[in-house]
């Protein structure tokens, strides 16, 4: 185990889609597996970033579920199959930062449908969904444990064409079966006291079967999506940037302290709702909200009003306690073989459910070969204490709230983090997110005879939108454009975006500036080139061209700031543009304009900026 892989595991992962997309890269087989799990762990932020984005960025929750006794309501497949074919489209392209989040989003809508309660949908679920997916979280070791003894069963791709939709729907089948022994098992009332409690040996015991048959059902993805590219993974190496991504340890334990106390607000209201009323409706998290409205009105025919009627029925009649208190099991990394038909264990983990033949193929057992694990033990790694001089970048709490946050966590939640309990929003805008990083994703482009910087490895070496890296190696003079330079030249346009710009006859800068967004939106026809975005683009030019030596990405942050020409640049304090853009970056968005990078702006930068816009003035 490198550096790097360590730092993931300990620091950075962390919900269960983290650690399936991670733990996957170990099951990788075949003769260039360690060159693309080393090229995954390279651009790692992007893989992770991606196996969170449907929740955090795109909240399409009806794609997160595959209801298999409601006609298999939800989308679950198509959505997979869409990110699997975006995911081999940017492999092709060596595109490796982009494929990464591809993978990563395609390891979420994948991984869904074998959590149980993402295949049903009850009263008695929502009232415990989300505390079991926190005692879940807060049983990682326990249930990786599990895992590392028993191995992880081989999971059928099938060779149809629709092979990724036929994987997810026989993850949900085999799932189904456990939906109402979940509901039965789980003792709501220790698993908010204690989130590990909430669980028994029952539980303990699918969930390791379902974790194991998740990750190994990536891996397979990951196989089929590297096969189906026909590309060789780039060569890299993670000891030097290994080292660097130790460097922000201090922050990440922050990090993992403050969403843990996100978790416990959320669950600890719905108890509160729970004990006062006998279910949960007004206190359900966003996402389960979307989803009961939608499955009222569309499976079941009925007003949210009628359900909220509804008495529930008992919840962890069968909880069974373990026979002492749960112990987080000593984290060991392991490399353990994916096992395969024939195996004797694997004949010791017969499914619930038996794969339906008409979704496999038959294995061909005779070709499957069989080795025995190899373990890897690491030493606990020492606990990492944050510096007092560590400035937090990334981060919006305060050194103090920091401090408040390791004595009473669950006091130190925002206003923000309310929005846990509140109303979902309404479907056009949830789908904001999505559109706009398929817009960025559409739109970057890599040139691969460029060799990458070894000390940026989730940065691409060529953009349509630019990077930080592209942006901070570019001579101020090479980024001067004037209204007679080729629209390609705009910040965030590259050739794809301009060749369509093109045939709506804008072909220079002084003819983008020139358009009127409304009628250039409805002429391209494009769903996420809207009036905004093209009007953001536009100012983004128009600062580079008012202000020349202004970079792409100091455009793209300062546009995103709220400072669209340079008079208002020159004529603001430095103190103001500094806060403005670290409010941006701190945004889903403004993270997306970084694409992964770790650093953000400062004074100096920031001085430099209005330096530039001032000169121009004369």
């Amino acid at each position: 185990m490198n550096l790097l892989e360590l730092v993931i595991i300990a620091h950075r992962c962390r919900s269960t889609h983290h650690f399936i997309a991670f733990d996957a890269l170990q099951l990788l087989q075949g003769e260039d597996a360690g060159d693309w799990k080393n090229l995954l762990l390279k651009h790692h932020t992007n893989l992770l970033k991606g196996a969170k984005a449907p929740d955090t960025d795109f909240k399409d929750f009806k794609n997160h579920v595959l209801h298999v006794e409601d006609g298999e309501w939800g989308g679950a497949r198509d959505a997979a199959m869409e990110w699997y074919g975006k995911a081999v489209e940017a492999l092709r392209e060596k595109k490796w930062g982009k494929a990464a989040y591809a993978l990563g989003v395609l390891t979420h809508y994948y991984a869904d449908p074998i959590q149980p309660f993402h295949t049903a949908q009850s009263e008695e679920e929502g009232a415990i969904h989300r505390a079991v997916e926190w005692s879940i979280a807060k049983s990682r070791d326990t249930i990786k444990a599990l895992i590392d003894v028993r191995g992880y069963p081989h999971v059928h791709s099938g060779t149809e064409t629709g092979f990724v939709a036929d994987m997810v729907l026989a993850g949900a089948k085999y799932s189904n079966p456990h939906y109402q022994t979940f509901i039965d098992h789980y003792d709501l009332h220790k698993g908010v006291a204690n989130p590990p409690e909430g669980l028994d040996q029952t539980m303990l015991d699918i969930l390791a079967d379902l974790i194991a048959y998740a990750t190994s059902g990536v891996a397979v993805l990951f196989q089929r999506a590297f096969a189906e590219a026909g590309v060789k993974p780039q060569k890299v190496d993670l000891d030097l940037p290994g080292y660097f991504a130790a460097l922000d340890i201090p922050i990440r334990r922050i990090t993992k302290r403050i969403a843990d106390a996100r978790d416990r607000k959320t669950v600890e209201a719905m108890y509160e709702e729970f004990v006062e009323t006998g279910k949960v409706v007004k206190t359900l998290p966003a996402d389960d909200k979307k989803i009961r409205a939608l499955h009222c009105k569309q499976i079941l025919r009925q007003p949210v009003e009628w359900l909220d009627m509804m008495p529930i029925r008992p919840i962890g009649t069968k909880h069974v306690p373990l026979p002492e208190h749960p112990q987080p099991v000593e984290y060991q990394l392991r490399v353990v073989p994916v096992l395969v038909a024939g195996n004797e264990t694997e004949a010791e983990r017969t499914p619930t459910v038996s794969p339906d033949p008409e979704v496999f193929d038959e294995v061909d057992a005779a070709a499957a070969v069989v080795t025995e694990p190899v373990i890897e033990e690491i030493a606990a790694e020492p606990e990492i204490e944050a510096e007092p001089e560590i400035e937090v970048a990334d981060e919006t709490e305060t050194s103090a709230e920091i401090e408040a946050t390791e004595s009473e966590p669950e006091d130190e939640i925002t206003a923000a983090d309310e929005e846990t309990i509140e109303e979902p929003e309404e479907a056009p805008e949830e789908t904001n997110a999505a559109e706009a990083m398929l817009a960025e994703l559409d739109a970057v482009e890599e040139e691969p005879s460029q060799p990458e910087p070894t000390l940026e490895p989730v940065i691409e070496a060529k953009s349509d939108v630019a990077t930080p890296a592209e942006a901070a190696n570019d001579d101020e003079d090479g980024n001067h454009i004037t209204l007679d330079s080729p629209v390609v030249d705009a910040p965030s346009i590259g050739p794809k975006t301009a060749s369509r710009l093109e045939k709506v006859d804008i072909w220079t800068i002084g003819d983008l500036l020139n358009a009127d967004p409304a009628e250039t939106a409805v002429a391209l026809n494009v769903r996420y080139i809207k009036t905004e975005t093209l009007q953001d683009w536009q100012d983004q030019t128009r600062l580079m061209v008012e202000a020349p030596g202004l970079r792409v990405l100091d455009s793209q942050i300062l546009v995103g700031a709220g400072i669209r020409n340079a008079d208002d640049l020159a004529k603001a304090s430095a103190t103001k543009v500094l806060n403005a853009a670290t409010s941006f970056l701190d945004t889903p968005k403004g993270a997306r304009v970084l694409w992964g990078g770790e650093s953000n702006v400062d004074q100096s930068e920031v001085e430099h900026w209005i330096g530039l816009a001032r000169s121009a003035q004369g």
